[in-house]
């Protein structure tokens, strides 16, 4: 797929509601991520009906071919086409544990090893091994984890992506994401990796040890088996709905490009309500959702269309295209 033919797609209609963001509250520069350079990113957000536009017609030519039909492809031509407007991708990621390791996110716009979805035409992106994307100040990533060592390599992460690729801003959240927005802390289950731990969960491999954090206990109990008592500990953490987590940070929640989930069977927690495996509710997300863990790939939520799912909202007519 062209960018710029997706761009073309894109900008058919020039009125567009463009979408401000609080960049002085978003990014503060009490943060050292957002004090590493001197780049801020563009004030205005991708609109939601551009950005829709953009994924509808990315949509109906990746598609039918699976290997280009990507969570990752779909994310590179969205910030691809936010870089050519000058406007900001906003990304929220749910269970970012150290914003590196078999991290989406980070393979998708930082090291992407060769998989660079977009064919730009008079070499406005030079394709390269570790990432199309010198310079990531269009990108406004929103992380949010609860395990405190897994938060603080996160920190880290996305610091050396803004002293390396120009990130102008990020904002770290140190909490779980909970459906009830009446808790302010809630029960999670993670690993124990102290230096007093048992010998056989010291000998746990790390994927195990630092990814398998969750507010779901029972799911952890089922995976972990004879394992739970032995090797797992039960934290209270700083927990809240996840529109109300990022309100606090001044960060709209309604105009979420990408939403990126893998919270170890709560993955539907980020919609505001507990659901089955075959109903995803109706939220205020209807940008490009990723759920992983539960057999789920890729979805576009939106009353217009959809990729792989009917979203059924009430009082609101389904239209299929």
């Amino acid at each position: 797929m062209s960018v710029s033919s997706a761009d073309a797609s894109a900008t058919a209609d020039n009125k567009e509601s463009l979408i401000e963001l609080d960049i002085d509250n978003a990014c503060p520069r009490s943060s050292a991520i957002n004090t590493k350079n001197n780049n801020s990113p563009p004030p205005n957000l991708m609109p939601l009906d551009r950005l829709l536009s953009i994924v509808k017609y990315w949509h109906e030519i990746n598609c039918p071919q699976k290997e280009t039909c990507q969570f990752a492809s779909i994310g590179q031509h969205l910030l691809h086409i936010a870089m050519k407007r000058n406007q900001t991708l906003l990304t929220v990621q749910l269970g970012a544990m150290d914003g590196r390791s078999n991290d989406p996110m980070y393979e998708m716009f930082v090291e992407t090893r060769g998989k660079n979805y977009i064919q730009a035409r008079n070499g406005d992106i030079a394709p390269g091994r570790d990432s199309p994307f010198p310079d990531l100040r269009n990108w406004l990533p929103v992380m949010i984890e609860p395990v405190p060592k897994n938060y603080e390599d996160m920190k880290e992460t996305y610091l050396g992506i803004a002293n390396d690729s120009g990130l102008a801003c990020a904002v770290p959240i140190h909490a779980a994401v909970s459906y009830d927005s009446t808790k302010t802390t809630c029960p999670f289950c993670r690993f124990n990796t102290a230096d007093d731990a048992p010998p056989s969960c010291k000998g746990q491999p790390d994927w195990m040890k630092f990814q398998i954090g969750t507010l779901d206990c029972e799911h952890s109990k089922r995976f972990f088996n004879k394992d739970f008592d032995l090797c797992i500990l039960q934290d209270p953490l700083p927990c809240n709905s996840l529109e109300k987590l990022l309100s606090d940070h001044f960060v709209p929640a309604e105009h979420i490009a990408m939403l990126q989930i893998d919270i170890e069977g709560h993955e539907r927690s980020g919609y505001g309500t507990p659901a089955s495996k075959q109903d995803i509710p109706c939220g205020p997300y209807k940008g490009v959702v990723e759920l992983q863990g539960v057999g789920l790939s890729m979805y576009i939520i939106d009353n217009r269309f959809e990729t792989r799912i009917t979203i059924k909202c009430p009082g609101q007519e389904q239209e299929n295209k």
